[in-house]
């Protein structure tokens, strides 16, 4: 997730992440729950980016976006690789459906692959060219 540090001039450091002047205060946070908690931290010195690319998905938000980092998912590649389950703990974990859910998996995989066509060949599994996405179906229930 693409986070910007509100604070002014000063260098910012968390972690790996670092947050400067030469960088323009935009860090890439690929750490969901890392994201989620400076998203939601009191102070308020931590904001989405406009450019943030979860963000350019029809439906989502900034309350949506962040409610997928609180649930581990803090990029697009993140989003298009996700298998049945993880469709069915993000629809469980927000108050999206699980057909939007798989929208939005959908959405993500072909935004990439018309970026990247070599990511494909990952989510779709050794071998296969398919972006079929996974029913509900196809989830099973515990």
């Amino acid at each position: 997730m693409k986070i910007r540090h509100k604070g002014g001039p000063v260098r910012r450091v968390i972690g790996e992440y670092e947050w400067s002047a030469a960088n323009g205060f935009v860090c890439e946070v690929l750490d969901g729950y890392l994201a989620a908690s400076l998203l939601t931290e009191p102070s308020g010195e931590f904001s989405l980016s406009r450019d943030e690319p979860l963000m350019h998905l029809k439906g989502v938000g900034p309350q949506r976006a962040i409610e997928f980092a609180l649930l581990g998912v803090a990029s697009l590649e993140q989003l298009a690789a996700m298998d049945a389950g993880g469709v069915k703990r993000l629809a469980d974990g927000t108050s999206a459906s699980l057909r939007q859910v798989e929208r939005w998996v959908q959405e993500a995989r072909e935004g990439l692959q018309a970026a990247h066509p070599q990511h494909l060949k990952a989510w779709a599994g050794a071998g296969e060219k398919s972006t079929e996405l996974y029913t509900s179906e196809e989830v099973e229930e515990p």
